[in-house]
């Protein structure tokens, strides 16, 4: 009988120390969502902004400045997948 009550006791120790790794992992994966989901309103107003800029620049048919905007977009949407690649990366 003793017996059968300690493997019960070792059984709800362990289970509780399951219960507490999980516990942290899903904290940490929700603290990552946010973190995601707060980069990804970022970058859509970013985006948002700049299609506005060429918008504005298309329509003053501008030409040497439109090739200007051309080219810092392709340095920011550079830079943008960089950072979302550093953002997507799993934590070692």
């Amino acid at each position: 009988m003793k017996s059968e009550y300690r493997q019960a006791v070792e059984s709800v120790i362990a289970q509780e120390a399951k219960l507490a790794e999980v516990t942290h992992l899903h904290a940490g994966v929700v603290f990552r969502e946010k973190q995601l989901a707060e980069a990804l309103r970022l970058n859509q107003e970013t985006l948002a902004q700049y299609e506005a800029r060429v918008a504005e620049l298309e329509s003053a048919s501008a030409s040497p400045a439109l090739q200007e905007v051309q080219g810092e977009l392709k340095e920011i949407n550079a830079s943008m997948k960089f950072l979302c690649r550093e953002v997507m990366r799993p934590e070692v």
